[in-house]
């Protein structure tokens, strides 16, 4: 019993050393990395796609609607259907020129 409780102190010891590593190297967390290539597909896909943004929000991983958009919002400086729309009647302009 006291070996397993060593062996997880152990593991949790690792997790927070490769954690604080991964922080150290890029200068952001890995919760943070993660959110960041998350929001940059949703980006591209809110540019590129027909799809509806509760379904990129739910392709790119998050579970909860609100949360992909107060992380959207954290890292771009509007909404995501107005990005959305920016890029599609720029599409629409391109496309009429």
């Amino acid at each position: 019993m006291l070996a397993a409780a060593e062996r997880l102190q152990e593991q949790e010891t690792f997790r927070i050393l490769q954690g604080l590593a991964f922080m150290k190297k890029n200068g952001i967390g890995i919760i943070e990395c993660i959110h960041d290539l998350r929001i940059d597909e949703a980006k591209r896909r809110l540019q590129f796609s027909e799809d509806t943004i509760r379904s990129i929000a739910e392709d790119i991983g998050y579970v909860h609607y609100h949360h992909f958009l107060r992380e959207f919002e954290k890292r771009v400086p509007e909404k995501p259907i107005k990005y959305k729309a920016d890029f599609e009647s720029e599409r629409q302009f391109h496309y009429l020129t």
